[in-house]
């Protein structure tokens, strides 16, 4: 796989903009490969943190969220969309609400507190 070569060695073909990392992480997730794609997604989480990174951080949170719920790990995703919601990002109680993504946690009484209180 191309992202694996380009992840191993180091490349820097792929934007700086966008960790390698998550981009191979979704693709770990296409293919099954949960495990792989959490690790990778935690790994991104901790090169592109928030505090240091305002405008990418979020958004690689928001994808580990998104992982977490491919994966069926709906308490790790709670945890950051728990946390995106109270940072700037791009997340928001009315975007939880209708996104057909978020559907596996409907129901869920975390999740729709969350929804309900914006926090």
């Amino acid at each position: 796989m191309v992202l694996e070569a380009e992840l191993a060695a180091g490349s820097s073909t792929a934007s700086v903009q966008w960790p390698r990392e998550v981009s191979l992480a979704l693709a770990y997730l296409g293919v099954g490969r949960k495990a792989d794609a959490i690790r990778l997604g935690r790994e991104a989480a901790k090169r592109f943190p928030v505090p240091r990174d305002g405008l990418v951080g979020p958004d690689v949170l928001l994808t580990l969220a998104e992982i977490y719920m491919g994966a069926g790990e709906y308490d790790a995703a709670l945890d950051q969309l728990e946390h995106l919601l109270s940072i700037p990002s791009p997340v928001s109680s009315g975007l939880l609400r209708v996104d057909p993504l978020y559907a596996p946690l409907r129901g869920n009484p975390r999740f729709e507190r969350l929804v309900r209180e914006g926090k």
